[in-house]
């Protein structure tokens, strides 16, 4: 397994994804990533938005920390990872899988799908962004 500055990850981890996670780490930024499988680009429909941190373990992996107050947060399946960007506007793609899709609606559209929510698909604008009504609702429209 490949090891970054003290930071373990997983065999088969993309050195983009590496070098994002590591960066995101050092400088405390906020990040949303999105999982799926690379080999397809099939997108899973699971999103994590946190900053990057590391375990305390003898191999100290990389986790995510869901607000600038957590003390310890899941470990990051880096080597799963389709997507990540910035999860504020504005947006800021930095990091894509070569088969993943190409923007930020199709990753969310397909996400959403995953999800058993299509009838969401309608309302979303360009970036993906969904009204929080249609969102949270049982069934969008309704």
């Amino acid at each position: 397994m490949p090891t970054v500055n003290g930071t373990t990850y997983s065999d088969g981890t993309p050195e983009g994804v590496i070098r994002v996670l590591e960066n995101a780490r050092v400088t405390r930024y906020r990040i949303a990533i999105f999982y799926g499988d690379p080999a397809t680009g099939k997108v899973w429909g699971d999103v994590e938005v946190g900053t990057v941190g590391r375990s305390m373990g003898p191999e100290r992996i990389p986790i995510i920390l869901k607000t600038s107050r957590s003390s310890g947060g899941g470990g990051i399946l880096t080597d799963n990872i389709i997507r990540i960007e910035k999860p504020s506007a504005p947006y800021r793609l930095l990091y894509r899988a070569p088969l993943a899709p190409e923007t930020r609606r199709e990753t969310l559209a397909k996400a959403y799908e995953a999800w058993g929510r299509e009838d969401i698909l309608p309302y979303m604008d360009e970036y993906g962004n969904v009204p929080a009504g249609i969102r949270n609702s049982p069934k969008a429209g309704a």
